[in-house]
């Protein structure tokens, strides 16, 4: 019998060109998200400063030179805003950052009204 083929596993499926970071940094992995994007949209809480991997993003953006926005996802009225800023740059590759769950709860139910909102206004 000839070999098999076997399916590559999980995202490899869908996107055969991933490739694995060389480092379990997150700082790192951070640093390529913004690199090897066309544009950073920060969402974030709105309350204090960004910290941690969340601040760091917005450095290595500034670092890199690459487009970004920070947007309050406790706020739906900043749709339209990054509607336009989105539709204004038309990034091939956008990378979407903001503080992990297990550091700011609620921070996934905060930000996924506001992308879906985004992704229907891209759409429309």
């Amino acid at each position: 019998m000839g070999a098999r083929l076997s399916r590559p596993p999980g995202l490899l499926y869908e996107y055969p060109l991933l490739q694995e970071a060389t480092s379990a940094n997150p700082a790192y992995r951070t640093r390529l998200n913004v690199r090897d994007s066309d544009a950073t949209l920060i969402l974030w809480r709105g309350v204090g400063r960004l910290s941690g991997g969340t601040a760091a993003t917005q450095r290595y953006c500034v670092m890199e030179n690459r487009p970004h926005l920070v947007a309050n996802s406790d706020d739906l009225g900043v749709v339209e805003a990054i509607g336009a800023w989105w539709a204004a740059l038309c990034p091939a590759a956008l990378n979407v950052a903001g503080p992990r769950e297990s550091g700011s709860p609620g921070a996934y139910a905060s930000a996924r009204p506001v992308l879906d909102a985004v992704f229907a206004l891209r759409l429309r």
